[in-house]
């Protein structure tokens, strides 16, 4: 599939399997988090610019089926616990890193392909982390893909276990939703403090916001007003919900 005809912006990279991984332009330096559903986010280098990459297991090859929740071959049948521990028993050079895709969700390449899709469209709006490259590895066993993006300062979620948002912040944070779902008609789908990212100025307060983890997003052209109306509200209740969540979380740790 090309650029082209998958509606991609054209500067974004696309890694060619047929080379060596990592290309000598992407560096993998260290995990980030291991908070996320799908994989790991990575701290790196493209170009010698400091990124993010995150790093997600994919069902062409040897995966976890969270729905089942067995381990599965690339042909969908149910494998051994000797073969788990074969294949995920054990890490390699980074950025391979098996161990930690144990009771990973695993994605296929359409709904990677949609996520990135979906990620790369709001970059071009400002609503997201720019995308700089995407690509996949299918030498080993588990096979894999990855998003190469720009690096935000943290997330909100980051802010709130430490503490609340300052009345300007807050506002910066209800423009960019406000903007997401009325200027762009988006619905995000998993709205919450730890798929915001947030760039901070030197006086560590928030400045911009934006927007990840796109696996869910719904368009305003897709839905009925009514339909449309309802998903912004039951996002907006589900991120407060989150928020309390996050801040219970700050709370208990004291």
């Amino acid at each position: 599939m090309t650029l082209a005809n998958f509606g991609l912006p054209v500067a974004i990279e696309k890694y060619d399997p047929q080379h060596l991984f990592p290309p000598s332009h992407w560096v993998f330096l260290d995990i980030m988090s291991r908070r996320t559903a799908y994989g790991l986010i990575w701290l790196g280098r493209y170009h010698q610019q400091s990124c993010v990459i995150k790093m997600i297991m994919l069902t062409t090859g040897y995966h976890y089926d969270k729905n089942t929740q067995e381990y599965r071959t690339p042909e969908d049948h149910k494998i051994s616990e000797e073969t788990v521990a074969q294949y995920f028993g054990h890490n390699e050079h980074k950025p391979f890193y098996h161990q930690d895709f144990r009771h990973r969700r695993s994605m296929t390449p359409a709904a990677f392909l949609a996520e990135l899709k979906e990620l790369a469209s709001l970059g071009e709006k400002g609503m997201a982390p720019k995308v700089y490259a995407y690509g996949f590895e299918r030498t080993h066993p588990i096979h894999y893909a990855f998003i190469v993006m720009q690096k935000v300062d943290c997330s909100l979620k980051d802010i709130y276990l430490h503490r609340d948002l300052h009345h300007s912040e807050g506002k910066i944070i209800k423009e960019a939703i406000r903007s997401l779902h009325e200027d762009h008609g988006i619905i995000h789908g998993d709205l919450k403090p730890s798929n915001i990212g947030v760039f901070m100025s030197p006086a560590s307060r928030v400045i911009k916001a934006c927007f990840f983890d796109c696996q869910k997003v719904r368009h305003r052209s897709a839905c009925t007003p009514e339909t449309f109306q309802r998903l912004c509200q039951h996002e907006a209740n589900n991120y407060r919900k989150h928020i309390i969540k996050n801040q219970n979380e700050r709370n208990i740790s004291r």
